[in-house]
């Protein structure tokens, strides 16, 4: 199972004077796209890498690595600027586009499997006892508190196999085992890349948090068509209700992130109760010098890695530090850029490395996350299949979990795109848009998946400007260096979407942070309520999400949100005219009383102003009645009810019951008269009903000396069940299917001798004659198929359900059908 990061990033100068195009080609490893070098004239449009007097050191990775790929369409311009601030050092970076690949969605960890365990599995080491007693062994254990999903808590454990053991051996030990809820492979996961005025260098490029007027070199160059003014979040207008606090930790779950970077040197999380350094895990949480967060991927502290690279020597911790960076760069530092909160702490959690990643590993991060007090995760990765433990893990966080939609170009609602598509409330799941306020879609290179009831809204992602790592480092104890990039993608504009809700969650603390999660009241307004009902809805968007508009900071914030009804009735819907109905409705705003509530009648009539209205319709139609609802922001919701007037008919009948007692054979005729005494029309229909079918009955003989019993004893023949099921030949028919099988000895049957036997699919069987049908009628008949004995003639289908056998030896030859099904 595969969660990819779907990447496109571009760094970019809109002076190109030359451009070799490369094609696309397969290989054995996945799809390699478009391979572009781009040769640039102008270098005066992008300032990279300057060197910060605040660095920071750490660790570099040294532990096991895991499989998780980087996935991420490239295309990268870092330009020197020509005049710089005093004291700056400048590198310039080559530009080019670079593809990536991607493997199959059924890619696992080749010896881990994940098992979550039973409520009655309350700690750690009992779930370790759980899995030693079979013999294998618990590499990490993932415990979450109780919720009210989870009332016991949640727990899932990360299995080592022995080496030689197929996970398919392991999982039908494991499920087996008392304390174990259910056991599943370990997946692979990818990155899913692709009025207040801050005085930062580039704020200017941040076209996603404020567009008006863009000069023309920050437009977007894949982009077709022109910028549209005002396809923003609105973030000056928001930065005037709140800028951020150090209160806030987010945690980004992604590759690493570059936490000497200038830009967001001041933003990086510190865990208070560890002493660097010094070896020893201070706080006891089962992480040694976790100071800064901690990479799973490698299993140390060290949140990023300057010598990773992926297959084309990329950076591969270039994404977090890209996400990282649009999440909180620091603001009026007369460097660089904006990011959505001025003052934030990031969590850098790396589970992502030159292969990818696994779900386990991720779970793990989550663990950590919530553990350590962060109040969301964005999670610009996805991409494969259906992980049970990773959802469960998600629902028992009760925190927001922030994910990217994928950038494949897919309908999530058909071709889900895991984790954005996992069904928990408090996912939400971003899509991509470009500065002409559309979906993310260059064609031949990225698209944006969309969802209209899996995702649940836009936000920027096309030419995304942020922080990323140098490409090579300053000497030890020299200052971090200062670089930035162009990047596309879902990935991008997830973090968007994160940066709101943590301005959200420090403006309004006691708001709970989605439906359902802990000290949530129905009726009120959450964070993801405010989100999602403040968007910008745009044309172009509509259908295209859950909200069918792009993300929008300061309605959020201002908790501009549409009223909800809640219920629209009336009593009754139908009837002749007049016609005198009764409506009433319900609503609720989340900023306070409604402005106006008002019901239309739809036959033309004047509205009534109030939750509830009395209306008569005088004459036939069906009509739309609707409810209106408005609040103090000007916002509307409307609800609309049927009513069905109509004169009815009125029906007569007599007799009411017809009864007849027939024998076999036997037939009889009764009248029946029907009348319409009301004004409409009437059409009616006759059902008859057989009142149970006559028992321990027979007939004959017929002219070949046969007879017929029925016979449930002790007046008729007793008749004896032989099951051949354990000695029998199985048949495997389809509907309306027969077999010819060959009887151990000749069978006299209406003066002729049968040497062998058509059995049916449809309970009967004939000797040797063809014709098939599935209804059933009076025997002896001369139609086809003839020659036959009726057992259950009905109109099964054995390929629903059900067994049939066949037996035959020198005394007697049985058919048996066993639990077959009807076909409808």
């Amino acid at each position: 199972m595969a969660l990819s990061v779907d990447v496109c990033m571009s760094i970019h100068d809109s002076m190109a004077t030359h451009m070799r195009k490369g094609g696309i080609a397969r290989s054995r490893r996945g799809l390699h796209i478009a391979v572009s070098r781009c040769l640039w004239r102008r270098l005066d449009t992008l300032a990279v890498q300057r060197r910060c007097r605040k660095g920071r050191s750490e660790q570099m990775p040294n532990g096991r690595e895991k499989a998780l790929i980087l996935v991420f369409t490239i295309a990268i311009m870092m330009t020197v600027a020509c005049a710089f601030l005093g004291g700056v050092n400048a590198q310039a970076i080559s530009a080019e586009l670079i593809g990536g690949w991607q493997p199959g969605p059924d890619t696992y960890h080749p010896s881990r499997l994940i098992v979550r365990f039973a409520d009655s599995v309350m700690t750690t080491a009992a779930a370790t006892d759980v899995v030693q007693s079979l013999g294998y062994s618990v590499c990490k254990v993932a415990s979450f508190e109780s919720s009210a999903r989870f009332p016991s808590g949640f727990r899932v454990g990360i299995v080592e196999l022995p080496q030689g053991e197929s996970l398919s051996t392991a999982m039908a030990t494991l499920e087996t085992a008392p304390g174990v809820t259910y056991v599943e492979k370990d997946p692979v996961c990818y990155p899913d890349q692709a009025s207040v005025m801050p005085n930062d260098t580039f704020f200017e490029r941040l076209w996603a948090l404020h567009n008006e007027n863009l000069p023309r070199e920050y437009i977007d160059p894949r982009m077709e068509g022109a910028p549209v003014d005002d396809a923003d979040i609105d973030m000056p207008e928001a930065w005037e209700l709140n800028t951020g606090t150090n209160e806030i930790v987010i945690a980004v779950i992604d590759t690493g992130c570059y936490i000497d970077h200038p830009d967001l040197v001041s933003s990086i999380w510190t865990n208070a109760n560890e002493i660097p350094g010094n070896g020893i895990d201070d706080d006891g949480n089962g992480f040694v010098d976790d100071v800064h967060g901690w990479n799973f991927h490698g299993w140390n502290n060290s949140v990023w890695n300057p010598n990773e690279r992926d297959m084309y020597g990329k950076l591969i911790d270039s994404h977090g530090t890209h996400v990282a960076g649009t999440i909180g760069a620091a603001a009026n530092n007369t460097i660089g850029i904006t990011g959505i909160n001025w003052r934030i702490k990031i969590m850098p959690l790396k589970f992502l490395g030159p292969n990818g990643g696994y779900a386990s590993d991720s779970i793990l991060a989550l663990e950590y996350a919530v553990n350590n007090g962060a109040a969301l995760t964005n999670n610009s990765w996805g991409g494969g299949g259906y992980s049970q433990a990773l959802r469960d893990a998600i629902e028992a966080s009760g925190i927001l979990f922030i994910a990217a939609a994928g950038n494949s170009g897919e309908d999530n609602d058909v071709t889900p795109h895991y984790p954005s598509s996992y069904d928990c409330s408090n996912v939400i799941s971003v899509a991509a848009s470009m500065q002409n306020d559309k979906p993310c879609d260059y064609p031949g290179w990225w698209g944006t998946c969309y969802g209209e009831t899996s995702v649940d809204l836009f936000a920027p992602g096309g030419y995304i400007f942020s922080t990323v790592p140098p490409t090579s480092l300053p000497p030890p104890g020299e200052p971090g260096v200062e670089t930035y990039a162009y990047y596309y993608g879902t990935s991008m504009a997830t973090p968007h979407v994160s940066g709101v809700a943590a301005l959200l969650i420090d403006k309004y603390p006691e708001m709970a942070y989605y439906p359902g999660s802990p000290g949530h009241t129905p009726g009120e307004i959450t964070v993801k309520d405010a989100i999602l009902g403040s968007v910008d809805r745009i044309p172009a968007l509509e259908g295209k999400t859950l909200t069918g508009g792009r993300l929008n900071a300061n309605r959020a914030l201002s908790l501009m949100c549409p009223p909800v009804i809640t219920s629209a009735v009336a009593d009754p819907c139908e009837g002749p005219p007049p016609l005198e109905v009764h409506f009433s409705a319900a609503a609720y705003s989340f900023d306070g009383d409604m402005e106006s509530v008002w019901w239309e009648f739809g036959d033309e009539s004047e509205p009534v102003y109030d939750w509830t209205a009395v209306h008569i319709y005088e004459e036939e139609g069906v009509f739309e009645a609707t409810f209106h609802v408005r609040n103090k922001s000007g916002l509307e919701d409307a609800a609309t009810v049927v009513v069905d007037v109509f004169r009815p008919a009125a029906i007569g009948v007599e007799p009411t019951v017809l009864e007849s007692a027939l024998n076999w054979g036997e037939a009889e005729t009764k009248t029946i008269s029907i009348s319409n005494a009301g004004e409409g029309s009437l059409h009616y229909r006759i059902d008859v009903e057989v009142d149970g079918w006559a028992n321990e009955q027979q007939g004959g003989p017929d002219s070949h000396g046969y007879t017929w019993i029925d016979s449930d004893h002790p007046d008729g023949p007793q008749f004896e069940w032989v099951d051949i099921s354990n000695v029998g030949t199985e048949l495997h028919l389809k509907d309306s299917d027969d077999y010819v099988v060959d009887l151990p000895f000749d069978f006299p049957f209406y003066g002729d001798s049968k040497t062998s036997i058509r059995i049916s699919s449809e309970g009967y069987f004939t000797f040797g004659t063809a014709g098939k049908t599935s209804s059933n009628t009076y025997i002896p008949n001369s139609k086809a198929p003839n020659d036959l004995i009726a057992v259950m003639w009905l109109n099964l289908n054995p390929e629903r359900g059900g067994r049939m056998y066949y037996y035959g030896c020198d005394e007697y030859f049985i058919v048996q059908w066993n639990d077959c099904p009807c076909s409808r």
